[in-house]
């Protein structure tokens, strides 16, 4: 059984007459030159009463298309604390975003409206303990040529968010019961015990043209195919592997390192005389870098001598099927869950 995903956040595009930003609700219109091809450029923004937001892009030469992006979550619950699932952004589209927009232009047609942006998201239960190190766990993962991942913190809160990116797609985790009690602190909190980890891929236009997802006419036809661009882009960003945690002495080391500002070439300089130390060959250091080592090690009571480097303990894998965090720990007997 194939779990699907839901959809958050959308942009639709609209073909549009220039006479119909005079429609748009309280919005300001603003004139511009083009110089170079000498034709008037016409854009507006406004906010619908569903609370999507809606610009328009182009000229009378080029093309006018009335641009809507928003969160489809916010317009049915007032959160994005969970996804609406492919029937419901249907439905939500269709008698709700649609006649708004019929508003401002009755040319607009849901029949020839594309899709420039799709969010597909899935949540996973995690136990609370265990999901700040799936996070750092993932972010070992090798990534792509042109692909660059980060593991960021908020500010002003202990949230982190694991990302993978590039210019057409992008991959995020985060931990979204944390989320949920930032921003939405009225509602009921999660228990203390288990969170909830979101996988969120926001999809452009070359990955939702590939994927047959370019024009809503087609999303309408096969939902379904939210929930393999979904699959695809867990895939681009290497989730889809089993993990293992970070061993326990080096999570202290780079949490010391980034606390005192290490540089990149400094950091992996001292891990590789960890390397060596366990493999039986002492270090060969200045004096003074020497000193330095060793008083790091004390500080973080690492003390090898010869001793082959802790195993990591837990595996990590991300079953999308029983929507969970699967972990499993090895011990002298082998692994149990």
């Amino acid at each position: 059984m194939v779990i699907e995903a839901g959809v958050d956040t959308v942009t639709l595009s609209f073909p549009i007459h220039s006479h119909s930003l005079e429609h748009l609700p309280e919005a300001e219109t603003i004139i511009k030159l083009k110089h170079r091809k000498g034709q008037m450029n016409t854009s507006a923004n406004a906010i619908l009463p569903s609370g999507m937001k809606v610009r328009s892009q182009g000229d009378e030469v080029s093309g006018l298309r009335l641009i809507i992006t928003g969160s489809l979550p916010k317009v049915l619950r007032g959160n994005n604390i969970q996804p609406v699932a492919p029937d419901e952004a249907i439905a939500l589209i269709r008698d709700v975003v649609v006649p708004q927009v019929a508003e401002i232009s009755t040319g607009a047609q849901l029949s020839s409206a594309r899709f420039s942006r799709l969010d597909t998201a899935i949540d996973l239960a995690c136990p609370q303990t265990h999901l700040p190190q799936v996070l750092r766990a993932y972010e070992t993962v090798p990534v792509r040529r042109g692909t660059r991942r980060s593991l960021e913190r908020s500010q002003g809160n202990s949230s982190e968010t694991l990302w993978t990116k590039n210019t057409q797609r992008e991959l995020r985790l985060y931990n979204s019961s944390l989320h949920k009690s930032v921003y939405y602190p009225s509602l009921e909190p999660a228990k203390d015990e288990q969170a909830i980890l979101r996988v969120e891929a926001q999809n452009r236009i070359r990955d939702l043209a590939k994927a047959g997802l370019r024009r809503y006419a087609d999303f309408e036809r096969e939902p379904h195919k939210v929930t393999e661009i979904h699959q695809e882009t867990v895939r681009w960003a290497g989730m889809h592997r089993e993990v293992l945690s970070i061993h326990p002495f080096v999570a202290r080391f780079n949490e010391y390192s980034d606390a005192n500002g290490f540089s990149e070439a400094k950091r992996t300089r001292l891990l590789g005389c960890y390397v060596s130390e366990a493999a039986g060959h002492p270090p060969r250091l200045a004096r003074q870098a020497m000193a330095e080592y060793r008083r790091i090690s004390r500080k973080l009571a690492i003390h090898l001598n010869g001793n082959p480097l802790p195993r990591s303990e837990v595996s990590y894998r991300l079953d999308f099927d029983r929507r969970r965090v699967i972990y499993e720990v090895f011990s002298a007997s082998g692994r149990t869950l």
